[in-house]
């Protein structure tokens, strides 16, 4: 009698041990229980109601762990899938869709903007500024900000609340949009009136972080045909599976929003920032590729997968290896970005994640070339290549929570071998 041997499943471990990189530690032997009691610490101070961390390395997730509450007051437990504002992190996706375009040839990065977007044309900076009832005289920009200006924060167009007096005054008069949605206008309304608007220094000239997305959200509108809201579910989010990514949450959805929370009067206390969930429902919505998304930890992991593994996750790939190369080299030169989540240093600028630069790595247990961003509400995500992994972190609060982020980076790194 002749015993028939299957040998497919030794065959697979052999190909697997033979692809996994042998100097990489392995993703069973880091504990990340450390990240428990930073958790409870900082819920114990009345600092955060509750977080929600997931990190994965070697495309494998090693922790995915929600602790405390999504409603403080009612003493709700955040669940995993609980889903929140991702805020600033919209940017990242809102470069993709951009870099997905430039794939299909429909523009070149050092294209000036006004080819495609022709509101645009004559940008134009303040000369002389009349405080008094904030009108100014114009003086008209050397040079047109580029496609490329515009991923990496270098156009000159800032956010409303910028620090420039100028600026502040001129946006606020026009009513230039910088914040949640709230039904009451859309992107191509806000586009036409930031048009208008005067540049803070010369294209290239200096890293501003602001409006440059909502921009490049209108670019994407105008060249696919597709609302920002559509490119993003048939382009990125039905073909990686990311079913709880929005713009406009549906009505089904709305329990398992995590309210935000910011300081309340006294120290160690929050109170919550009321939702109102009418917006989704609005006929008018603001789309905005800067900031506008809702997601939860799960969904955005496939995202950084998708850009870690270098444009592919599973059987879908969205970009070719080189952009992604491309899109995490540094493209601001000299210049340094601002960060909104490492320890006071500047860094670098890629198309569309800031990157860490060598001098950044020495301020910061995040090891050169690891690159990534924080949302307004001290959400926090980065990809590093060096260690092969990607990290979420979710809160929703406001105010103070840089050195919560500080203490979470340092948490994650301890545990590497």
């Amino acid at each position: 009698m002749i015993t028939r041997i299957n040998l497919l499943p030794v065959l697979l471990l052999l190909l697997l041990s033979c692809n996994r990189n042998p100097e990489a530690p392995r993703a069973e032997t880091i504990d990340l229980s450390g990240l428990d009691t930073l958790f409870h610490t900082y819920m114990d101070k009345g600092e955060i109601a509750g977080a929600t961390a997931l990190v994965a390395q070697h495309g494998e997730i090693i922790y995915h762990k929600s602790t405390g509450y999504s409603n403080l007051e009612e003493k709700i437990p955040l669940k995993k899938d609980d889903i929140f504002f991702i805020a600033l992190q919209t940017k990242a996706i809102t470069s993709v869709a951009v870099m997905m375009l430039w794939e299909e040839g429909l523009f070149q990065l050092d294209d000036p903007l006004s080819i495609y977007l022709e509101e645009f044309n004559n940008p134009h900076l303040i000369a002389d500024f009349n405080a008094a009832d904030s009108t100014y005289v114009a003086r008209t920009a050397e040079k047109e900000p580029t496609i490329r200006h515009l991923l990496t924060h270098c156009s000159g167009y800032p956010y409303p609340g910028n620090p420039d007096d100028a600026i502040r005054a001129a946006y606020a008069k026009n009513g230039i949009f910088g914040g949640l949605p709230d039904g009451s206008t859309n992107l191509e309304e806000e586009m036409q009136k930031l048009a208008l608007m005067p540049l803070l220094h010369e294209p290239g000239e200096a890293y501003t972080y602001g409006l440059s997305t909502d921009i490049l959200g209108y670019l994407v509108e105008t060249l696919s045909g597709l609302s920002l809201e559509e490119f993003f579910r048939t382009r990125i989010f039905n073909p990686l599976g990311m079913k709880d990514s929005h713009f406009r949450l549906p009505e089904s959805k709305f329990a398992r929003i995590m309210p935000l929370y910011a300081d309340g009067p006294e120290s160690g206390t929050l109170v919550p920032r009321p939702i109102n969930t009418d917006m989704f429902l609005a006929d008018k919505y603001m789309f905005s590729g800067g900031g506008g998304l809702l997601s939860t930890a799960m969904d955005y992991h496939i995202f950084q997968q998708m850009i870690l593994n270098g444009g592919v996750y599973g059987e879908t790939r969205l970009l070719m290896e080189e952009t992604v190369a491309l899109m995490t080299q540094n493209h601001i030169g000299e210049l340094q970005s601002g960060s909104l989540y490492l320890q006071g240093h500047a860094d670098k600028f890629g198309l569309g994640f800031e990157i860490i630069s060598p001098p950044g790595s020495e301020h910061s247990p995040l090891p050169e070339g690891s690159y990534g961003w924080g949302g307004a509400f001290g959400s926090l995500y980065w990809m590093d290549p060096v260690n092969d992994m990607s990290v979420t972190l979710v809160i929703q609060r406001s105010g103070a929570y840089q050195q919560f982020r500080y203490d979470f980076i340092d948490e994650v790194y301890k545990a590497i071998p």
